[in-house]
């Protein structure tokens, strides 16, 4: 299994695409960062450090955010490039388990999910100091205490859980489309689209409507990432019990994704 791991970190970090994502998301999700440094913006508080964290945080989680989009890119390449190129049959007639093959999948996707959190935050320490340098702003250090170091280990955490179960929807639906296309489409639809919209039509209705949405992915995601939102104004639930049930959503696709892998035939598709 830890072979299959490193080896798997080994296909992923000589991809491109990999690169290519983690640009994309640290460029985009500093936008605003890079316009409170070059230009004016209204609210150039939010970019101070520390609070230049829970920003960057709260963008960059639930099921989704850019950081879940980009994740579910890289791990429906991962495993629909196997089937696009037909290396997966390959790999499996020599003997490799298929639940030990998918699983190193998981393992590492989630790795360089970590990484891209950890790259994140690393670009935003000299940001918010360049922002706080613009407008003046005295800056304080204690955030590089035990307590403030904790803090944010703990709603980096949190953000990091709320993207889980994209990396999850991923597998599932290339496992179950066999493709990179299917499992591309598919998953883009449900995380993208599907939860979303029925997050923001329900709330809309109002009444009983109102308390379907919070129970959604994207709605348990942010009653976790309740470090960005106030509980009471947004209707959310118990960030425990949010994400308990968050938990839920990922033992459940993660079970059928395995399942489903293990079951099904391993034909040739075109990428």
């Amino acid at each position: 299994m830890i072979k299959l791991v490193q080896a798997e970190f080994i296909k992923i970090f000589k991809r491109l695409n990999v690169w290519v994502l983690l640009f994309l998301l640290l460029f985009f999700l500093n936008i605003p960062t890079l316009i409170a440094i070059f230009g004016k913006f209204q609210n150039p508080g939010n970019y101070y450090l520390p609070q230049i964290f829970t920003t960057q945080l709260s963008q960059s989680a639930t099921t989704s955010s850019l950081m879940a989009i980009l994740v579910v890119i890289l791990c429906v390449s991962s495993i629909g490039g196997e089937y696009g190129w037909g290396t997966l049959r390959t790999v499996l007639v020599r003997g490799t388990p298929r639940r030990e093959f998918l699983a190193a999948k998981f393992v590492a996707t989630l790795c360089v999910l970590v990484l891209w959190y950890v790259a994140l935050l690393l670009v935003s320490l000299p940001l918010g100091w360049v922002v706080m340098l613009k407008v003046k702003q005295e800056i304080s250090w204690s955030f590089l205490s035990i307590s403030g170091l904790t803090t944010l280990l703990e709603r980096t955490a949190r953000a990091y859980f709320t993207v889980v179960p994209a990396v999850v929807l991923g597998f599932f639906w290339t496992a179950l489309g066999r493709s990179l296309g299917v499992g591309m489409g598919a998953a883009m639809v449900h995380i993208v689209v599907a939860d979303p919209l029925m997050f923001g039509l329900l709330r809309g209705l109002g009444g009983i409507w109102a308390e379907i949405p919070r129970y959604t992915m994207v709605g348990l995601g942010r009653s976790v990432v309740t470090f960005g939102a106030n509980p009471v104004l947004e209707r959310l639930l118990d960030p425990w019990v949010a994400a308990m049930l968050l938990l839920g959503y990922i033992v459940i696709f993660g079970f059928l994704a395995f399942r489903i892998f293990q079951k099904s035939d391993i034909r040739f598709t075109a990428a």
